[in-house]
């Protein structure tokens, strides 16, 4: 699962100030960019549909713990998220089921994958190539489901605006990661 980019900033901020306890700033002197990794070109990557549910599944989880601690600013956030992924305030909660159930999915299929790999009499460096082909077959099919699922559930402008999320800013999230200072 891939952490949310605020989530890898404050991490960051957190180990540097664990490091150097005496300073009052941080000692970054400007954004720190992780080298471009490929991007997926197609908007139906297996990979970048992983990144979107993942990240809004983390998303989901992270509102929820802030809305349990102020119940008066659970429409704020609902709507602060909304906005971001260009949807609907109506259909939000329709991209929060459907994420958090695709990672459950992808958890168990994950576990199903270990279980086939423990079971086999091959050793853990020369896995069975037919299970691992079956894991990406199916991995694959459950993370088009999921999106083909929101593209029948949203409304035409939240499945507009939501798809248009993906393929521009959420891909553009898995070629860099960069951590700024704050000040």
């Amino acid at each position: 699962m891939r952490p949310p980019a605020l989530f890898l900033r404050l991490l960051f901020s957190l180990a540097l100030a664990a490091a150097l306890p005496a300073q009052r700033t941080l000692p970054v002197p400007g954004p720190i960019t992780t080298p471009n990794l490929p991007v997926p070109a197609a908007p139906d990557d297996p990979e970048l549909l992983y990144s979107f549910f993942a990240s809004q599944d983390d998303l989901g989880q992270w509102m929820d713990q802030r809305k349990a601690l102020a119940p008066a600013r659970a429409s704020q956030l609902d709507s602060g998220a909304a906005s971001l992924l260009s949807v609907q305030v109506a259909d939000l909660a329709r991209v929060r089921l459907v994420s958090h159930q695709v990672i459950l999915d992808l958890r168990a299929l994950q576990q199903q994958l270990q279980q086939d790999l423990a079971r086999s009499n091959r050793p853990h460096n020369n896995p069975d190539r037919q299970s691992l082909w079956q894991f990406s077959a199916r991995r694959q099919m459950t993370l088009w489901a999921a999106a083909q699922q929101l593209q029948r559930t949203l409304s035409a402008a939240s499945w507009n605006g939501l798809h248009t999320y993906i393929t521009t800013k959420q891909k553009q999230t898995m070629g860099s990661t960069v951590l700024k200072p704050s000040h």
